[in-house]
């Protein structure tokens, strides 16, 4: 998968469009964090396999299972700033058959849950 540019939210959670130039910001890191340095070749994907991304973030991972054979990504992302980036890039890269995003919160309990953004760096909850 050749990505190029990927939305990510700043600090104050609004959408911005990076181009993958090795820029210093958050989609850039994140882009390097796992397809450069491969942090997850270690976690095997394979052909046809679905995959469930929880804390999907902008959804670098779910591109990544994807470019290794996955069928399907669940990717669960409870941030709204972050969500609607991940929608975006879904849309960018035309993978919308893929990867199934849900705005949602995972926890070890039903209920309501308070979620803090970072405000010091952008995607971070």
């Amino acid at each position: 998968m050749n990505l190029t540019q990927l939305w990510s939210p700043d600090p104050s959670g609004k959408p911005q469009l990076h181009k993958l130039d090795g820029s210093d910001n958050f989609a850039n890191q994140i882009y390097n964090e796992i397809f450069v340095r491969q942090c997850y070749k270690q976690v095997p994907v394979g052909k046809h396999d679905v995959v469930l991304d929880v804390g999907a973030n902008i959804g670098v991972y779910a591109f990544w299972a994807i470019s290794q054979g996955a069928s399907l990504v669940d990717s669960i992302e409870a941030d709204p700033a972050n969500h609607f980036c991940l929608l975006e890039n879904i849309k960018l890269y035309n993978v919308v058959h893929l990867i199934k995003p849900v705005c949602a919160a995972m926890t070890d309990h039903n209920g309501t849950v308070t979620l803090y953004r970072n405000t010091h760096e952008g995607g971070h909850t």
